[in-house]
């Protein structure tokens, strides 16, 4: 699974692509020595957030279980997993989301 890297109170890495060029795990300072636009900079943060939540979500609920779920589950089942999610992608919207905030969201 993707995990936030908090080892020695290292900042998050980010990766973005723009055009023909690539910028491969770089802290945020780093996008913006670089040239990059704050919207890029959030670009990449979200991309960043979404593949750990996607990562996280997915540990609980395959994809598979999400759409049988939601085909055939019972509307306790479905508002269970629903929860779950939401919650989840709440996280990836807030300022400056850690690994133990997502670790408490529990379906």
């Amino acid at each position: 699974m993707h995990e936030i890297n908090e080892e020695n109170s290292t900042a998050p890495r980010y990766s973005f692509t723009h055009g023909n060029q690539s910028y491969v795990s770089c802290t945020e300072e780093e996008l913006r020595a670089h040239g990059c636009t704050e919207a890029q900079i959030k670009q990449a943060k979200n991309n960043y957030y979404n593949g750990i939540a996607y990562h996280y979500i997915t540990r609980y609920y395959e994809i598979w279980r999400q759409l049988t779920i939601d085909r055939v589950g019972s509307n306790a089942e479905k508002t269970k997993m629903f929860t779950f999610i939401d919650k989840v992608r709440d996280w990836t919207e807030s300022d400056n989301p850690t690994q133990e905030q997502l670790h408490a969201i529990q379906p």
